[in-house]
């Protein structure tokens, strides 16, 4: 995941596109709600008090090409940039919308009243391309077969000072390593464990 902070740091879904696939990634896809319910509790734990977060949508990886659909067929057109064919979608209500609106955000506006389909929390939002939000990657595990095995440790709290907040772990003899990358990455393994890494840019 990638938080920023001030508006004029924040990208367009294109940029966020060629951002995750420069460091290896590509943008989010989701196969199912378990995944969904992942990436909330990540951004939950991002955003828990005195982190000095604040409302900022995210881009993943679902957009619709073709020129403005407004028709009943519009939700079908939308698919992964990583060539995903999950058909899981979890909209907020009366979206998408379609017309002009082909990218998609996961909605991050905890400040924000609560609208027909409550808090503009997680759920789905088709935006204008060219609009500017946080986005969120998705790399692939990177595994050592031959690494020894160790327990899961955290190096840091999210409240201290310095730049980096490591959360990595080892499973059977698989063996996973943070993505070194400016901002916030995951990544999925076997066994669906995960190890991510938060950098505040503002530091």
């Amino acid at each position: 995941m990638a938080y920023f902070h001030e508006l004029s740091s924040r990208v367009s879904f294109q940029e966020a596109r060629q951002a995750c696939e420069s460091e290896g990634g590509v943008l989010l896809s989701l196969e199912n709600e378990a995944e969904q319910k992942l990436i909330e509790s990540m951004l939950q734990n991002l955003t828990k008090p005195g982190t000095g977060i604040s409302d900022g949508d995210f881009w993943i990886g679902l957009w619709r090409n073709g020129d403005g659909q407004t028709s009943g067929a519009c939700p079908d057109l939308y698919q992964w940039s990583d060539g995903s064919s999950s058909q899981y979608r979890n909209w907020y209500t009366d979206e998408p919308s379609c017309g002009s609106e082909k990218c998609v955000v996961m909605y991050h506006q905890p400040t924000a009243n609560p609208g027909l389909g409550g808090p503009y929390l997680y759920q789905w939002n088709d935006d204008r391309c060219n609009m500017k939000h946080n986005y969120i990657c998705k790399y692939e595990p990177e595994i050592n077969p031959t690494a020894p095995v160790e327990k899961p440790y955290l190096t840091n709290q999210p409240g201290d000072t310095h730049q980096n907040v490591v959360v990595t772990e080892a499973v059977k003899e698989d063996q996973k390593r943070v993505q070194t990358s400016p901002h916030c990455g995951f990544q999925r393994a076997p066994e669906r464990k995960v190890a991510w890494k938060y950098n505040n840019p503002l530091t």
